[in-house]
């Protein structure tokens, strides 16, 4: 805006007041036309579990039309032209569901053709685009389920974990007790991207039990690739029957890196094993070994959990079982910094245990990576039910920071349905109950295995893979299952199904939390030799929109605006 004073002189009898004139500069609209547009748009959400949706709202963001391309091709009329333009638009979409509203944006681009009258070449365009029509429908992700198989005479995909660096799944296999042969069990590390085996370590004598659990993940020898721990809880020293070791392998080619004897018969060392990190300050990561069938100072299968250093496997310090019978050590897992001493703390499974009377009701022990104290305990609250039988983490879910602790209970009995199982998200600062999953079917002990299935629902919860080994399919004995649960709203989201009698699908589950990763989560069917690698696809969004386009050509204008008279002595005017 501009402005200017005019003022003028006697050029007559009458004295002629001076008076303020404002210039204004604005667009007129030279020329314009509308144009009708039907478009289908389909994209990709980020985010899973929208089967149950009701119906979808969708709104153009105000002022978010922008031209991102021009084209101008002039005809045989003067200042007519071909105009090609592309502009993009802020759609607003809305996701009704049950357990609550998805909300989320998309630009989309529009294309349009128009012949306009344009005076001057570097005249302005206006578009505005006004949305008259929109039906939108969703197509659910679904579970794709690539099956791996595993040789004779070892229960292939017992226990399975996945290496990040570079990524790869690594699956352990002890020995099949129902096959004769003279297998020590193996450990075999597949590519990520094309599931091909890279390469294998074996046992060092048969019936060793080689591969029974294992762990993966950080780089123990500083060659830039995660290594391997394995437990072997099978194996004997001497007259010490099933005392049981654990070995470091190579993540670049299998070979033995550290090896940890045990010398107390029938402790089943090796039964479970985790990457700690650095719990001692000289970053080199450090390791916990369960024997759950250990018996110190006499309490038979009180259980014991061992942490090493992982530079020289010299022993940090043990922890034992509180009671006879208790199997502490039956399941481990590294939880991160719960105290906040900047040292990474775990959890430790008592299944066994009976907490205030409640007989095999289970526990969850949380200890200090540091010294070993106690941080806090997580008490079953029904008996036989057998908490803390497997331990996994998800991502922070209570806004504290801390990964949350999921545990499972396989032989809980919820509202009556006998060993359905249950499942429980736990907070990791405090073990304060945050989720509970119950089994829907009798038997099936759901809980046997868990862990996150790497994708988060629509709320942005994650979402859990719960391994149900003992479930029957279609009249299929112990086919088992592993359920896709929702840790926002509980829903199932999918159920996989092992594909015969005895498979015992989801033995064994873990994820990979990679980012990229093309495997989402895998799942162990020993009694059939069987590796199920899952990936959820996302969901598919598509819209039919009938749009109308108001395109304008502008042109700048100044207008003289006359203000109010201002009289004053004429005398005072210089001229």
């Amino acid at each position: 805006m501009r402005k200017s004073k005019f003022l003028t002189v006697r050029t007559g009898p009458v004295d002629i007041p001076p008076y303020e004139v404002t210039c204004v500069s604005t667009d007129l609209v030279r020329s314009s036309c509308y144009v009708k547009i039907q478009e289908k748009f389909t994209f990709e959400l980020p985010f899973f579990g929208l089967q149950h949706y009701t119906h979808i709202s969708c709104s153009f963001l105000p002022n978010s039309e922008k031209i991102i391309f021009l084209n101008k091709q002039p005809t045989s009329q003067p200042h007519v032209y071909r105009v090609y333009i592309k502009m993009a638009v802020t759609a607003a979409f809305i996701i009704h569901c049950p357990s609550g509203d998805q909300q989320f944006t998309k630009e989309l681009i529009i294309p349009m053709r128009v012949v306009l009258t344009i005076p001057q070449r570097e005249a302005d365009l206006d578009v505005r685009i006004i949305p008259c029509y929109c039906n939108c429908c969703l197509t659910p992700g679904e579970t794709r389920i690539t099956r791996l198989r595993g040789e004779k005479g070892i229960q292939f995909a017992f226990s399975g974990a996945f290496n990040n660096n570079p990524p790869s799944i690594v699956i352990g296999s002890p020995p099949d007790p129902s096959v004769a042969g003279e297998t020590a069990g193996e450990v075999t590390v597949f590519s990520d991207q094309t599931y091909r085996p890279l390469f294998k370590a074996s046992g060092s004598k048969p019936n060793d039990d080689f591969g029974f659990a294992v762990d993966a993940g950080y780089d123990l020898d500083g060659d830039g690739w995660g290594d391997i721990l394995v437990g072997a809880p099978g194996a004997s020293k001497g007259s010490a029957r099933w005392a049981g070791y654990i070995r470091i392998v190579s993540g670049f080619d299998g070979s033995k890196l550290l090896e940890i004897q045990h010398t107390e018969a029938e402790a089943q060392f090796g039964w479970s094993v985790n990457w700690a990190g650095d719990l001692n300050g000289d970053n080199v990561p450090d390791i916990l070994v369960g024997a759950p069938l250990a018996s110190p100072g006499g309490k038979i299968n009180a259980g014991s959990v061992f942490v090493y250093s992982g530079a020289s496997g010299r022993l940090l310090y043990r922890l034992d079982g509180w009671n006879a019978g208790d199997a502490f050590g039956y399941a481990l897992k590294s939880l991160g910094d719960v105290d906040g001493d900047g040292i990474p703390d775990f959890a430790v499974g008592a299944p066994f245990a009976s907490p205030d009377g409640l007989y095999q009701a289970g526990m969850v022990y949380v200890y200090s990576g540091a010294t070993g104290s106690l941080i806090y305990t997580i008490k079953g609250v029904e008996k036989n039910a057998g908490l803390g039988f497997s331990i996994s983490t998800v991502p922070d879910m209570n806004g504290d920071g801390i990964p949350e602790t999921l545990v499972g209970a396989p032989d809980s009995s919820p509202s009556g349905r006998k060993e359905a199982g249950s499942v429980y998200i736990f907070s990791g600062v405090d073990g304060r109950k945050l989720f509970h999953f119950a089994g829907p079917v009798s038997g099936e002990e759901v809980g046997m295995a868990v862990s996150s299935a790497g994708y988060t629902d629509h709320d942005g919860s994650p979402i859990l893979a719960l391994g149900a080994p003992s479930a029957f399919s279609a009249n299929k004995r112990f086919a088992g299952k592993v359920y896709l649960v929702s840790s926002g709203s509980g829903q199932i989201l999918s159920v996989v199904e092992g594909d015969n009698s005895w498979a015992q699908c989801g033995w064994s589950v873990a994820s990979s939390g990679l980012q990229g990763s093309r495997t989402g989560f895998i799942m162990g069917a020993p009694g059939s030799g069987a590796l199920d690698v899952g990936q959820m696809t996302s969901a598919h969004l598509s819209c039919e929109m009938k749009l109308v386009a108001i395109v304008s050509v502008l042109q700048k204008v100044d207008i003289l605006i006359p203000g109010a008279a201002c009289y004053q002595d004429i005398s005072e005017i210089a001229l």
